[in-house]
């Protein structure tokens, strides 16, 4: 039963094993905040499973209450992707990808909004990795496509203008052009606030 899932947190480079922590359903609640990155990362990579293995097999449908999968996990899962490690971050934009697909939270724009917010002020866009990138572009896409209404597009979109476009880091205000760009195509020019994007427009 998916109550039981766990799996044991990867030993370190190197071999030793003595830090190794076994994830399981229950721990959830304290682990995904542990002071541990690797006890944060297999937390991520454990809730995705459930969430996973809760849609059993169905495209995803956005019908699954956050609460079955972990208490309070539409309050969290923001914050998850402001994870300071690189590692267990990836794992967070990965998490929250299958959280909007088949959660029900995920089609609240309040929730896009707050997850944008947080790919801005994280380091998700700013990350050398290609992973990371990889996963940031498809959430908040991923955010953008499943709201119930334009309202989710609009919030996405007025963050990534208000907040990444003024940002002072230049990896950012690229990747937040890049995203409102591919929206553009995406959802067609229509679905876009364009007056907002207009007034953002040097």
């Amino acid at each position: 039963p998916s109550s039981m899932v766990g799996i044991p947190a990867m030993p370190p480079a190197g071999g030793g094993g003595e830090d190794e922590v076994e994830v399981t359903r229950k721990d959830l609640p304290e682990y995904v905040t542990h002071s541990n990155w690797k006890v944060r990362r297999d937390s991520y990579i454990l809730l995705r499973k459930v969430i996973l293995e809760e849609s059993n097999g169905r495209e995803a449908c956005g019908n699954i209450a956050g609460d079955s999968i972990l208490q309070g996990l539409d309050g969290k899962i923001a914050s998850f992707l402001l994870d300071k490690n690189a590692t267990a971050m990836e794992e967070a934009l990965q998490l929250a990808v299958a959280y909007a697909d088949y959660c029900k939270g995920g089609e609240s724009a309040d929730l896009a909004e707050a997850m944008a917010k947080n790919l801005v002020k994280g380091n998700a866009f700013t990350s050398p990795r290609p992973k990371a990138t990889k996963f940031s572009q498809a959430l908040a896409l991923k955010l953008m496509e499943v709201g119930k209404d334009p309202s989710s597009v609009n919030a996405v979109i007025g963050v990534l203008l208000e907040q990444g476009l003024s940002s002072k880091k230049p990896k950012i205000v690229l990747m937040s052009a890049s995203l409102v760009l591919e929206a553009s195509q995406t959802f067609g020019a229509a679905s876009l606030p364009l007056a907002a994007i207009k007034q953002s427009l040097p």
